[in-house]
């Protein structure tokens, strides 16, 4: 069938305007935080955007995803652990989405609280679907790709080394361990750099494992956690153990580092325990109810320099 020219560049005309019409749709975000929502599941999603202001759209910049704890919200946990300031310096888009009821789906099965409020949310579907989102509208680094999160978002960032491990290069939860019903299923496709930190005097998500505060299931011991990632990565069962320097002897803790290595594909698994320390983000001021904190380390700056180490392929 033979087409009219005339006909042809309208039919072109019309791809361009309509290719022009969506991109005026969607204009460029500037450097800053941008309030975004994202619909999966039914259900419509929000998270905070962080672009920095060295991002130019050519060049493939790391992401890192931030999750909060229960209860909590994204913009509590960007102010408290000084995300923002990081991103600006580390040259990285950050994003910190909002869980739903201000909770993850992190896989405690048994949680009495957790089950009613987010059992039948996919968290890990609307992560694998948003970073297919962030794809498409940024410049995203795909080796270097990471999350990191606090309590209930330390256990979320487990479950996502654990099940897209195909896209998470490394992760870092802090006081949040994995239930004791999924902890058995921790068998990533691909190795994950694990930077873990957990305080022994945690009372809502015990060192030891047990049942979480508030009903919440029961989680693994840190123990565990560290032995389940450290054979799943290959690691040499060797390790490393030195205490750090006391840089605030008043503070009532001292913090123990365990290193796993060399493991497979050039990853690692850093274990920090706080001893003494509370459920709390290393470094950072706390509530009297949640325990002692450090001040030895920084958990914030720590794990941004542990995920600049590791890349896939590295």
């Amino acid at each position: 069938m033979r087409v009219h020219a005339g006909h042809l560049l309208g039919v072109l005309l019309a791809l361009f305007v309509a290719a022009a019409t969506t991109a005026a749709q969607t204009p460029a975000l500037g450097p800053g935080t941008h309030q975004q929502t994202f619909t999966h599941g039914g259900r419509t999603r929000t998270y905070l955007l962080r672009i920095p202001p060295r991002y130019d759209g050519r060049t493939p910049v790391p992401l890192v995803l931030l999750f909060h704890g229960g209860g909590g919200t994204a913009a509590q946990i960007e102010r408290y652990v000084g995300f923002n300031a990081l991103a600006d310096r580390g040259g990285f888009i950050g994003v910190v989405p909002d869980g739903i009821s201000m909770q993850w789906n992190d896989g405690r099965s048994d949680s009495a609280r957790l089950v009613p409020l987010v059992g039948a949310v996919d968290d890990v579907g609307f992560i694998a679907a948003l970073l297919d989102q962030l794809t498409e509208r940024f410049r995203i680094d795909q080796q270097r790709i990471y999350a990191m999160g606090f309590s209930n978002g330390g256990f979320l960032s487990n479950r996502l080394g654990m099940e897209l491990s195909s896209r998470f290069v490394a992760i870092a939860p802090v006081a949040g361990s994995l239930g004791q019903a999924i902890a058995p299923n921790l068998a990533p496709q691909s190795p994950v750099a694990v930077l873990y930190i957990h305080g022994t005097r945690d009372q809502n998500v015990p060192y030891e494992g047990g049942e979480v505060v508030g009903r919440s299931g029961v989680a693994i011991s840190a123990a565990r956690l560290v032995d389940l990632w450290v054979k799943a990565n290959g690691c040499v069962t060797s390790v490393r153990t030195e205490q750090l320097p006391d840089r605030d002897p008043n503070d009532g803790t001292r913090v123990r580092r365990d290193v796993y290595g060399p493991c497979r594909a050039g990853t690692e698994v850093l274990f920090y325990t706080i001893e003494g320390g509370g459920h709390n983000w290393p470094g950072k001021p706390v509530a009297v109810e949640f325990g002692p904190a450090t001040k030895d380390i920084d958990a914030t700056e720590l794990i941004w320099e542990f995920f600049q180490r590791n890349a896939k392929g590295r």
